[in-house]
């Protein structure tokens, strides 16, 4: 695989304008958000220059859920004619999603208009 781009990083900066780039940080502080960028002790990125997407946030959104007993380990419902059911459907539940950045992650961001905001595309691992 010499010569061939293999990372989602190296895929993401291939596309980019030579001017962006991909970068790698740790989160320091979470509110307001700090990111260190590695490699650059001097570069803190904060919350008027990061970009936060949705999904590296906690956030509460809806959802419909059916569960197929034969296909659940366990199904359990505080009733006593749980057990008799075969199926479970749920419509427009509310659920909240606990996915924000925490101290100590690693995340990669996505630097644009010559390093005035930083897009965090995901934590990595």
């Amino acid at each position: 695989m010499s010569g061939q781009e293999t990372s989602i990083k190296q895929k993401i900066q291939g596309l980019l304008p030579a001017s962006d780039e991909v970068i790698q940080g740790t989160v320091m502080g979470v509110n307001p958000i700090k990111i260190q960028a590695e490699g650059d002790s001097k570069l803190i990125i904060g919350q008027g220059s990061a970009i936060i997407p949705q999904h590296l946030t906690d956030y509460t959104t809806t959802m419909d859920l059916s569960l197929d007993r034969s296909k659940a380990n366990r199904i359990a419902i505080s009733n006593s004619s749980a057990n008799d059911l075969s199926t479970l459907d749920i419509a427009s539940a509310s659920v909240t999603i606990h996915n924000a950045l925490k101290l100590g992650d690693r995340v990669d961001l996505l630097s644009l208009n010559q390093g005035k905001k930083y897009y965090v595309l995901g934590r990595t691992v």
